[in-house]
């Protein structure tokens, strides 16, 4: 897991990700909803908006071929983290979505304040739980880049 501010996301990414980096930059709270292709099905872009909610309404999940990089366009949120080895699983990996839904633990190994201007980028060993109200439910927008994983294998990390 990776969480800082987009300011230093060449130093994770190289210039291998200059492209969402670039989309990321053109974007704010009234960008459109929808999934944008930058490089295929390689590099995509989903930007919508939710409203945050406690943390016991929400479950982990986990990718196998993709990593998201998350970045919020307005509002905050706490996103969890925790290793994914140990989790239960909630239902089947889904190929479709590239995910698995896991329970919550206990105590989650790491927590992050999302908001304008920070990203985070989940790898798939790393289980992960957004939407989740930071002071009180709120209106977030947010991007989440699906970024196939041989693409930031061959980045210097």
């Amino acid at each position: 897991m990776i969480a800082d501010v987009v300011e230093n996301w060449s130093q994770y990414f190289g210039n291998r990700l200059d492209d969402a980096l670039e989309f990321l930059r053109k974007l704010d709270a009234s960008s459109p909803d929808g999934e944008f292709q930058i490089r295929g099905a390689d590099l995509f872009a989903r930007v919508f908006g939710y409203q945050t909610r406690p943390r016991d309404q929400n479950n982990m999940e986990a990718h196998r071929r993709y990593i998201d990089i998350q970045a919020v366009l307005s509002g905050a949120e706490i996103l969890e983290w925790h290793p994914l080895e140990g989790l239960t699983a909630m239902s089947s990996y889904s190929s479709e979505k590239d995910a698995i839904v896991l329970g919550r633990p206990e105590r989650p190994q790491g927590l992050t304040v999302l908001a304008p201007s920070r990203f985070v980028a989940y790898f798939p060993q790393d289980a992960h739980m957004g939407q989740i109200a930071f002071c009180a439910p709120e209106p977030i927008r947010k991007v989440v880049f699906k970024v196939a994983l041989p693409l930031v294998q061959a980045a210097k990390l």
